[in-house]
């Protein structure tokens, strides 16, 4: 089982790392992670695309160390596309997906990937999961949802991390996880 999902990987490397070098250097482990991740989900045909586990334990000692080989079972990436296709997340607004990207990380996603603030290398994973081009700069993204007239996010206690403010969890789950909803 394992064995055929280290193939599939294999087999796309040429066409993964072509995807990888369109984005910043900073970027490129996420989007290798949340291609990889995507990849697998997609091209599994066991429940629940459970066989991710699996190829990250045959896989440990072929990856560079890191968060590449330790990121590739992570189910968020499902999850996060699923709310990108349920909710034409697509196609809001950078600073919308910044907000719903914080509450994602912060909130609502899963124990393993939670954290206190998002940074923007978080900001540039979510936009690389949800198929978009990372912004040049996800900190003036982040500092511009941050400066917004109703400020979607405000200052974590480290430097250049972000919260949601209470004006951001409401625009995320009373505006965009509603959109279809009408």
């Amino acid at each position: 089982m394992g064995k055929q999902e280290f193939d599939l990987v294999m087999s796309k490397v040429d066409e993964i790392v072509g995807a990888v070098e369109k984005f910043p250097e900073s970027a490129q482990g996420s989007a290798c992670t949340a291609i990889i991740s995507t990849l697998l989900y997609e091209g599994a045909n066991y429940e629940n695309g459970a066989t991710r586990a699996v190829l990250s334990d045959h896989m440990a000692n072929s990856l560079p160390p890191g968060p590449m080989a330790e990121s590739i079972d992570r189910d968020h990436v499902a999850e996060i596309k699923r709310d990108v296709a349920d909710f034409n997340l697509a196609d809001v607004s950078d600073i919308s997906l910044a907000a719903y990207a914080t509450r994602y990380y912060t909130e609502a996603g899963p124990d393993q990937i939670r954290v206190d603030a998002i940074t923007p290398t978080q900001l540039e994973e979510a936009f690389a999961i949800a198929g978009r081009k990372p912004p040049k700069n996800p900190l003036s993204t982040l500092h511009n949802a941050k400066n917004a007239k109703e400020p979607l996010l405000k200052s974590g206690h480290a430097k250049g991390t972000f919260v949601l403010t209470p004006i951001g969890r409401y625009h995320v789950e009373n505006v965009l996880l509603k959109r279809d909803e009408s």
